[in-house]
């Protein structure tokens, strides 16, 4: 199972395939690179959270785009004391969407996988510390950008990213999506 952890993302010239794609959102995230991470989604970017999420809070926002993702990312990584973000996948499955997906057009990839993401903090104040989390199946709508090039191949962006968590055997309550966590500690706890 890749986990990505530390403090420096992996920057590099190499060609964006849908792999490397993957490397480049998780550790970007993991670090903070708001630089990166915006690179990582296209100019028309949605997050569609699970339906579950938005019934239990209703301010999840309808029109999440690439600002209120990488705007969710600077919050969640501007909170005092935030120390380790890790994120970890597993599953990872790259197919071509079925009519059931939506109608998309030829080109398009998506990309399945279990993905957690995992943050580590100690509270300014009194010095506890706390950790979160968050999991759930992530489907990412990827294609190539011909706009877009590294080391001569167009280059691979997020264009629609949906979390699912139907079935999933525990409470959002006692363990939220990976997307509810980014907008409750984004919305409550960032800066």
């Amino acid at each position: 199972m890749p986990v990505y952890q530390g403090r420096s993302s992996n920057q590099t010239s190499e060609p964006r395939t849908i792999e490397r794609l993957l490397d480049e959102w998780a550790s970007s995230y993991s670090v903070g690179d708001a630089e990166m991470y915006t690179s990582v989604f296209s100019a028309d970017f949605v997050f569609v959270p699970d339906a579950s999420e938005r019934y239990l809070d209703s301010d999840l926002p309808h029109d999440w785009d690439r600002d209120y993702e990488v705007m969710c990312l600077a919050k969640f990584h501007g909170i005092a004391g935030v120390d380790t973000i890790d994120v970890h996948t597993a599953g990872i499955s790259i197919v071509e969407p079925d009519s059931a997906d939506g109608d998309f057009a030829s080109g398009v990839m998506k990309v399945s996988m279990w993905a957690h993401v995992q943050a580590g903090w100690v509270d300014p104040d009194t010095g506890e510390v706390w950790a979160g989390g968050g999991d759930g199946e992530q489907w990412l709508f990827v294609r190539e950008n011909p706009d877009r090039v590294r080391a001569g191949e167009p280059m691979w962006e997020i264009f629609e990213w949906r979390e699912k968590r139907d079935g999933f055997p525990r409470s959002p309550q006692i363990i939220p999506s990976w997307g509810y966590g980014r907008h409750y500690l984004a919305e409550h706890y960032g800066r």
